[in-house]
């Protein structure tokens, strides 16, 4: 599904469709360890190219351009 012009909030979209398709619940969406300001807002973790690990998928326009390296993590 990653290709250019593809915006990561399209990943993470998909990515809880799949979850629920599956009959499980995304482990870290709304999760707010001890400390945290704010609950995690996604299913994914996207980062892109240099971004630092933990990336949120929908905040932002994440668009993914030829040659970006993407990574991400279905939590």
């Amino acid at each position: 599904m990653v290709k250019p012009g593809l915006r990561a909030v399209e990943l993470e979209n998909r990515a809880r469709e799949l979850i629920v398709k599956g009959g499980d619940k995304a482990a870290f969406l709304n999760y707010k360890p001890y400390g945290a300001k704010r609950p995690f807002p996604a299913a994914l973790c996207v980062s892109v190219n240099d971004e630092v690990v933990h990336g949120i998928p929908n905040e932002g326009d994440k668009i993914l351009k030829e040659g970006d390296i993407v990574t991400w993590i279905w939590v």
